[in-house]
């Protein structure tokens, strides 16, 4: 995908999330990578209201840290409310306008925040992928032999040069090699005893051995260098490489030698700064990405109280149709005792009415309390907690109303599994959008049966997998299931699985799917059965 092209993506994201009328999406990359300019419409991309835009949101352009305000209309009469973004520090801006007088909300602010900073962290991504892809071209092409291994010296790649060199056709017949398979038989003690564990020790070993030809098995020699590479974050040795050149010629002549030694610093020095290069963006991407952190963490408890509320408005119609038949029942029942004690002729059936109105009020108040502890907002308490309660006060929560649309459901337990060590309130979450998601999959099935099953998998860990009998997931929509703002639903964002999926993960588990046995789709996500070892 092309910066212009997620650029637009981003933009009809945010006017179908935030409800606005225009986007506008402004990269400014100091060393011209990723400059881009988008505009978008509630009609679309508008690439041809660009220069008004400039004009029209200048200062919001030129300053940053600026949160929401009000400009002219650039298309008309009036005033549109104006909210804007920084792209992470040094990226660029977005800027949306409404026409609502109270843009933007608290939670279409926090919308706007959260996708301007994924956006700052996809762009750090994709400029450490060029550079990798520029340092992988630059060893590609080079005409030496260049080789890298890992510390116990399997080997992961080698250059078209070096295969050319060697006698290997293809990148695949490195598989399964280690660095002595290419040592002539003479030298392989060498290069065992002294060769590596000198490069290991110190970093860099130089000097003369001789490779072996894998088709015919005729000697190479050659003069070479042998180093380590440090990983980018801790600084320790992560891999062992090396460059090497044919001396059949250097033998011949010292001054070639000579002009050779110099060519070849003269790459090292290259490839080596390269690597620095490579290694500095990766550390401010680590760092811009620390900064961020303690603000991801607010912001990402909020989101999750923000969903765990939105999904309890979606059922607040549910929830009162079901309210209201208990309570009809208990009112009609008590109306009967009262007037069977005014008549001062109580029946046998008095105590029945009684037990049913009371019945009736406690599945009342069961559904209340169900609801209060799912939106209940804190900081995640991970301990100890029973399963079953855990889901029987989930799915309760998030059949209200399915058993109008036909839904059958069916638990099931492993009688080996009994608690886990998780965010209560978490877990609830992530069961009722999964159980909420099926019910609306199937609303179109003939069959809907709903199935859920907790079981302990090989790995010692408690899986928890809800199948619906629905149409089942097309290849398109499996492949970008767990993609922010991707959605198949007309009036969804897109935020539910992907925050699921970080919920689960954040319990020390994962949340995967895959097509049922009978049709339809499961969802199945892992839970530690204990709190991890440092904390026993």
């Amino acid at each position: 995908m092309t910066i212009s092209e997620m650029c637009d993506s981003l933009g009809a994201a945010l006017i179908s999330m935030l409800d606005g009328e225009l986007v506008y999406v402004r990269l400014t990359d100091a060393e011209g990578e990723l400059n881009a300019e988008t505009a978008q419409t509630r009609l679309g991309p508008a690439g041809g209201i660009i220069p008004t835009l400039r004009r029209s949101l200048g200062s919001w352009l030129a300053q940053r840290n600026v949160g929401h305000g009000k400009t002219a209309n650039p298309f008309g009469s009036g005033t549109l409310t104006i909210a804007s973004a920084d792209i992470g520090s040094r990226w660029g801006r977005i800027v949306i306008g409404s026409e609502a007088a109270e843009f933007p909300s608290a939670s279409q602010r926090l919308l706007l925040d959260v996708a301007a900073d994924q956006f700052s962290t996809a762009l750090w991504r994709r400029r450490a992928e060029d550079a990798g892809t520029r340092y992988r071209a630059t060893v590609n092409g080079s005409s030496e032999f260049i080789g890298i291994a890992n510390l116990e010296g399997s080997t992961d790649y080698l250059n078209a040069a070096g295969r050319l060199l060697v006698g290997l056709g293809t990148a695949d017949q490195l598989d399964g090699r280690h660095v002595l398979d290419f040592i002539a038989e003479a030298d392989r003690d060498l290069v065992k005893k002294s060769v590596l564990p000198v490069a290991k020790r110190s970093g860099h070993w130089s000097g003369e051995f001789r490779l072996r030809h894998m088709q015919s098995g005729a000697d190479i020699p050659v003069f070479a260098d042998v180093f380590t590479i440090d990983h980018p974050r801790t600084e320790h040795p992560r891999n062992i490489a090396t460059i090497c050149r044919s001396v059949s010629g250097i033998e011949r002549s010292q001054l070639q030698l000579r002009r050779t030694n110099e060519d070849l610093a003269e790459r090292l020095a290259l490839l080596t700064s390269e690597l620095a290069d490579v290694r500095e963006r990766l550390l401010a991407e680590a760092s811009e990405r620390g900064r961020a952190d303690a603000i991801g963490r607010e912001v990402q408890l909020e989101l999750y109280q923000a969903m765990r509320i939105g999904a309890a408005g979606e059922m607040a119609v549910n929830i009162a149709h079901e309210l209201s038949q208990p309570l009809t029942a208990a009112a009609n029942s008590l109306g009967a005792i009262r007037r069977t004690v005014a008549s001062e002729r109580p029946p046998a059936e008095t105590l029945e009415l009684v037990g049913e109105a009371a019945d009736q009020i406690r599945r009342a108040s069961t559904i209340l309390r169900r609801l209060r502890g799912f939106i209940g907002h804190g900081k995640s308490t991970p301990r100890l907690e029973d399963v079953a309660a855990i889901l029987d006060d989930a799915v309760g929560l998030a059949m209200v109303g399915a058993s109008a649309l036909g839904v059958r459901v069916a638990v099931h337990y492993d009688p080996d599994v009994s608690h886990v060590y998780v965010d209560r309130i978490q877990v609830q979450q992530v069961i009722v959008n999964l159980v909420r998601n099926a019910i609306e999959a199937m609303a179109d099935s003939v069959r809907r049966e709903l199935t859920i099953e907790v079981t302990r998998t090989p790995d010692d860990m408690i899986e928890v997998a809800v199948a619906d009998s629905g149409p089942g997931l097309t290849e398109d929509v499996a492949d970008r299931l767990f993609v922010p703002y991707v959605t198949t639903k007309g009036h969804g964002m897109g935020l539910g699985l992907a925050i699921s999926r970080s919920m689960v993960q954040a319990n020390g588990g994962d949340l995967t799917f895959g097509p049922g046995e009978g049709g339809g789709t499961v969802f199945r996500f892992t839970l530690a059965p204990r709190p991890p070892r440092r904390l026993q």
